[in-house]
C-alpha cells in the first residue's frame, strides 16, 4: 500500500509555470500531464478572464475546430513508430463572449 501511495505522488506534480511551458512549442510538454491535476483542482479555472489565464498558463496552441469560444492546450501526444498521434490528450477550455472561461475539460484520444 505504500509502495502504491509513492507511486502516485511521484505521478502528480504541483503546477509551475515555467516547467507548465517548457517544451518545444508543438507537442513536447514533458510536465504537463504530471501538473494538470493540480492545475484542476488547486486553480480557480471557471470565471477567470481569457487575459488572466494566458498569465496562468500561458497562450493556447490553438483553437478548436475553428471555434473562437474553444481554445486548446496539449497535455500528452504520443506518435508511436508514425507520424499520425496513436494518443493525444488536451486541456480545453469554452470562453463567454465576454472571454472569460465558463467550462473546461480534458479530451483524450486513441487510435
Amino acid at each position: 500500500m505504500i509502495f502504491i501511495s509513492m507511486i502516485m505522488i511521484s505521478c502528480n506534480k504541483r503546477f509551475d509555470k515555467t516547467e507548465w511551458l517548457s517544451g518545444d512549442g508543438i507537442e513536447n510538454y514533458p510536465y504537463r500531464n504530471k501538473m494538470i491535476n493540480d492545475l484542476l483542482t488547486n486553480y480557480k479555472l471557471k470565471g477567470l478572464p481569457y487575459n488572466q489565464l494566458i498569465d496562468l498558463i500561458g497562450k493556447p496552441q490553438s483553437n478548436i475546430q475553428n471555434d473562437s469560444n474553444w481554445i486548446s492546450y496539449p497535455i500528452k501526444i504520443n506518435y508511436g513508430y508514425d507520424i499520425d498521434p496513436i494518443y493525444t490528450k488536451y486541456l480545453t477550455f469554452k470562453l463567454s463572449r465576454d472571454s472569460v472561461v465558463i467550462d473546461f475539460k480534458i479530451n483524450e484520444w486513441k487510435k
